[in-house]
C-alpha cells in the first residue's frame, strides 16, 4: 500500500486547489491507461471471468468512490500524516472484525498486539494540533471525514477480497480502479443536481498532472489486490500502515508539515509495530 501513500501525498496539492471530488473522477479516469499494465497478468479468459463478479466489483467501487472523495475533503483541512493515520487505524480495527466474521481469519495474541502498537503509534499523531496556513482551520471536519473515509473502506477492501480470492487478482483491481472513476462521475451529477456544484473543468495540463500525481496507484492496486488474495486482510491493512511512514516523510519535505519530536516517536513506534507483526506472522 506504499503505492497508496505516495499517490495521496502527492494529490494533496490538487485537492487542496480544486475540487477534491473533480479530482477523484480525473484520478480515477485516467487509470485506463496508467492501470492497464495490470492487465498484463491476465489472460482472457480470467478477465472474463472476473467480470462474472460485477456486484461485487460495483458496490467495493461506490465505497471507494465515496471514500476516495472523504479522503480528498479531509487534507483540505487536516495534515495528510493526520489524515493517513486516522484512517488507516479506522480502516484496519473494522477489517480485522471483518476479517473474522467473513473470512474466519483469527489473529494470534502476538499479532493482535502489534497491531494495537501501530493503531496507537498512529493515534498519537492526531493528538498534537498543528497550525500550517495553507490548511482549513477547520480540523474537527477533517478528523470525521477521515474516519469516514475509514469505515467505507472496510466495506470497500471486504468486498474486493472476495473477488480477488476467486479471480485474477490484478484484473479484478483494474476493473475496480476504472468504476470507482466512473462512479465518481455519476457522483458528481448527483451533486450537481442536488445542490448546483458541477463537477469542476480543468486544463489538459492540470489533467496530465493529475495522472502523473497517480500513477503510483499501479503499485498500490496491484500489491493490495495480490496481497488480499493471499493473505489476511486484517495484517495486510495493517501492514498498510507503514503508509504513515511514507506519508509524513514525503509532507515533510512537500509541504513542510512537520511534527513534534514525540509525533515522531510516535511514527518509530509505528515502524516497530510493523517489524513486529510481519515476525510474528512469520
Amino acid at each position: 500500500m506504499l503505492g497508496y501513500s505516495v499517490q495521496g501525498t502527492l494529490l494533496a496539492k490538487y485537492a487542496r486547489s480544486l475540487d477534491p471530488l473533480s479530482v477523484s473522477m480525473y484520478r480515477t479516469l485516467s487509470f485506463v491507461v496508467t492501470l492497464s499494465p495490470l492487465l498484463f497478468f491476465a489472460n482472457g479468459e480470467e478477465i472474463v471471468h472476473v467480470l462474472r463478479f460485477w456486484p461485487q466489483i460495483l458496490g467495493s467501487a461506490f465505497l471507494g468512490a465515496v471514500a476516495s472523495w472523504a479522503f480528498l475533503q479531509s487534507i483540505t483541512f487536516i495534515p495528510v500524516g493526520v489524515q493517513v493515520a486516522l484512517t488507516t487505524g479506522t480502516r484496519t480495527l473494522l477489517i480485522i472484525v471483518g476479517g473474522m466474521i467473513f473470512f474466519r481469519e483469527y489473529l494470534s495474541l502476538w499479532e493482535f498486539l502489534f497491531i494495537l502498537l501501530i493503531l496507537g503509534g498512529g493515534a498519537f499523531l492526531t493528538l498534537k494540533r498543528n497550525q500550517f496556513e495553507h490548511l482549513d482551520k477547520k480540523a474537527h471536519r477533517g478528523i470525521i471525514l477521515a474516519i469516514i473515509a475509514g469505515f467505507l473502506a472496510t466495506g470497500m477492501i471486504l468486498l474486493l477480497a472476495q473477488v480477488s480470492r476467486e479471480a485474477n487478482p490484478f484484473a479484478a483491481g483494474y476493473f475496480w480502479e476504472i468504476s470507482i472513476g466512473i462512479l465518481s462521475f455519476f457522483l458528481g451529477l448527483l451533486r450537481w443536481a442536488g445542490n448546483g456544484i458541477p463537477l469542476q473543468k480543468i486544463s489538459l495540463p492540470d489533467f496530465q498532472k493529475i495522472a502523473l500525481a497517480s500513477w503510483p496507484t499501479l503499485l498500490g492496486t496491484g500489491g493490495m489486490t495480490l496481497a488480499i488474495s493471499m493473505g489476511e486482510v486484517g495484517i495486510v491493512s495493517a501492514i498498510g500502515a507503514a503508509g504513515i511512514l511514507v506519508t509524513t516523510l514525503l509532507c515533510h519535505f512537500l509541504y513542510h508539515e512537520k511534527l513534534s519530536p514525540w509525533q515522531w516517536v510516535a511514527l518509530f513506534i509505528v515502524a516497530v509495530g510493523i517489524a513486529g507483526l510481519k515476525l510474528a506472522g512469520a
